[in-house]
């Protein structure tokens, strides 16, 4: 019996140890299928959420690189409006050094070396990042309306070149400049001259005379000019020319006779000296006016001072007009932006003297050259910093020569010379130049054509 009784206890416990691992079993694969699910439905949250991050950063990253351009932008912004700043800087150093009577009270009043300082620090200021091709429409805009005040600059500084033999933008105080030149005129006369009796329009009856003359002068000369005060000039010149003259006489007739002659000549020329005073100071909206005086001496060999053989033909030419001459005029300039105009009017006194020279079996007594008015105009237009050109007309009226001869007197006829006008200027450096003109005659008395070139070193 006590056998029995310790046997139950034993068999309830195997039977509640089965019951136990039985539940087990089947509770395990439950349990694991239920974690499952669950990692699974956490799982798809976590994967969403991982998504949207990489989202966000490309967003961030798209807008890092589009700050990035934008700086780049602004950076060569920046640069370019720095270097435009250099450029004015450098621009007006050079016109403030050139010139001073067409510049505004404000400039001419303020010394340059305040000027400098505020301009160059402007440029040393800006920061320098490294240049690139891109721009913006901001400083297109600026580079241009930078570039038009440049060039009514620029204008006004050398455009008036033109007309430098009579007067233009003044040399500034203190300055000096040697102006080396050298010029081509070329010219050809064609007359015409019948001697005889015109029965009808078409049948002439006598002697036909034909000339042609073909004249080369090349004139070589240094030009000195020197600012005494802001508004006073003094200049003066000398010239060497050299001269040919190909002259073709042929007379139709009974019998055709055909006689060429070649003529040179060489030698210093007439020496020039002039003054010049600026009457009022520049103003915006305002023309400036300039007054001239120039005077030329006899110094060449003139007309009455060549040799001439017994007929009183000419062995060789002069080099001279053999007159005085005085010649006062005046120059207005104005600014018109971004084209300067300028006008010159002036009249040309020759003084009349004795010769006493003997042209073949005639004593020519005394000589009064004719005077002559002359008027021209013309307009300046800068093209960039160191290139402009400008177009111009200049008109000459000349008075008939008075020639006495014992107790006659004898007048020629007047002359009409007008020319067409073409310059183009460069600025080499900051202290040369390189000016070449143009002159076409557009009147039978001019001559055909002048070629000018002008080297300009200023000191």
């Amino acid at each position: 019996m006590t056998g029995i009784l310790k046997s139950e206890p034993f068999h309830k416990s195997n039977t509640s140890i089965s019951i136990l691992v039985i539940g087990g079993a089947f509770l395990l694969p439950c349990t694991m299928a239920l974690a499952q699910d669950q990692i699974q439905s956490t799982g798809e949250p976590d994967s969403s959420l991982e998504a949207a991050d990489r989202t966000e950063l490309q967003q961030l990253k798209q807008q890092i690189d589009r700050q990035r351009q934008q700086l780049s932008q602004q950076a060569q912004q920046l640069e370019q409006q720095r270097q435009v700043i250099e450029m004015q800087a450098n621009r007006i150093e050079q016109v403030l050094s050139r010139q001073s009577a067409s510049a505004s009270p404000s400039t001419q009043t303020t010394p340059l070396e305040e000027t400098k300082p505020s301009v160059r620090q402007q440029a040393q200021n800006q920061p320098r990042p490294a240049p690139a091709p891109a721009t913006t429409e901001t400083v297109g805009q600026q580079a241009e309306a930078d570039n038009a005040a440049q060039s009514q600059t620029n204008a006004r500084a050398t455009e008036v070149s033109i007309f430098a033999d009579v007067g233009g933008v003044l040399t500034p105080k203190g300055h000096f400049s040697l102006e080396p030149r050298i010029d081509y005129t070329q010219s050809g006369v064609n007359r015409f001259f019948f001697q005889g009796v015109e029965i009808v329009d078409v049948v002439l009856v006598g002697l036909f005379e034909l000339t042609d003359a073909d004249r080369d002068t090349v004139t070589s000369s240094l030009t000195a000019r020197y600012g005494i005060t802001d508004r006073w000039e003094i200049d003066a010149q000398i010239p060497y020319l050299y001269r040919n003259d190909r002259i073709t006489n042929e007379v139709v007739g009974l019998d055709n006779r055909r006689q060429i002659r070649e003529l040179s000549g060489n030698g210093v020329g007439d020496a020039e000296i002039g003054l010049h005073y600026q009457i009022n100071r520049a103003g915006k909206g305002h023309p400036v006016f300039i007054a001239n005086v120039r005077g030329k001496s006899d110094l060449g060999k003139g007309p009455f001072a060549v040799e001439r053989d017994e007929d009183g033909l000419e062995l060789d030419l002069p080099v001279g007009s053999g007159f005085w001459t005085v010649e006062p005029s005046l120059t207005m300039i104005h600014s018109l932006d971004p084209a300067v105009l300028f006008v010159n009017a002036g009249y040309l006194f020759n003084l009349s003297k004795s010769v006493n020279a003997l042209i073949g079996d005639t004593l020519i007594d005394r000589v009064n050259p004719g005077d002559s008015i002359r008027a021209g105009f013309g307009l300046g237009v800068g093209l960039n910093d160191t290139l402009s050109f400008s177009l111009g007309y200049e008109h000459n009226h000349v008075f008939g020569t008075k020639t006495f001869i014992a107790d006659t007197r004898q007048k020629t006829s007047s002359l009409e010379v007008g020319s067409f006008l073409f310059g183009l200027s460069m600025g080499l450096t900051d202290h040369i130049g390189l000016n070449l003109n143009t002159q076409l005659g557009v009147t039978d008395d001019a001559p055909d054509v002048r070629i000018s070139l002008r080297i300009p070193f200023r000191f």
